[in-house]
């Protein structure tokens, strides 16, 4: 979603886009919410294929434009990492149990 919180995802695999799908920029002033999910599942694997947010200030600063990836089904479960240009997400991010939350910020 551009805001607020989209449909909890329970396929077992699939690409995410921010706003603007796979051809456009995201849009300013967005707040995003998904949480993955998938029946059965005992870890949800994360692959990136391109990221492209904002670089913040300085130094691994995410203070513009940033994703937080948590390892579980909301924002109280323990924050994974908040990844932006000077700060970007390993190739792949693995949970611990059966769902991840992704924040998006811009």
């Amino acid at each position: 979603p551009t805001s607020g919180t989209g449909n909890i995802q329970t396929v077992c695999s699939g690409t995410l886009f921010d706003s603007g799908g796979s051809g456009s920029n995201y849009g300013a002033g967005e707040d995003a919410q998904i949480t993955i999910s998938p029946f059965g599942a005992t870890s949800v694997d994360l692959g990136f294929i391109l990221f492209d947010v904002e670089a913040g200030s300085s130094g691994t600063n995410c203070n513009y434009d940033y994703l937080r990836v948590y390892d579980g089904p909301n924002t109280g479960s323990t924050l994974i990492g908040t990844y932006c240009n000077n700060n970007l997400p390993p190739a792949s991010i693995s949970s611990t149990g059966s769902s991840v939350t992704l924040v998006f910020h811009s």
